[in-house]
């Protein structure tokens, strides 16, 4: 499914992660999420950046839907 997922804003979401632009990321996964919510893995790198941000309930809330769960 994730072909359908533009690539050219699935690579600006990895740049912007690399120069710790998290908020911009966080601004992009929302809109792709929006658009594509059966996208599971679009949810978990959004959890993935409201960690590193330090909201762990906002993580939590992304990575509920997570089949393999780990303990942090």
């Amino acid at each position: 499914m994730t072909n359908k997922i533009p690539r050219k804003t699935l690579k600006r979401i990895e740049e912007d992660i690399e120069n710790n632009n998290l908020g911009k990321a966080r601004d992009r996964l929302h809109g792709l999420i929006f658009t594509y919510p059966n996208e599971l893995h679009l949810r978990k790198q959004l959890g993935d950046i409201y960690y590193t941000l330090q909201y762990p309930e906002m993580a939590g809330r992304y990575w509920y839907l997570e089949e393999h769960k780990v303990k942090l």
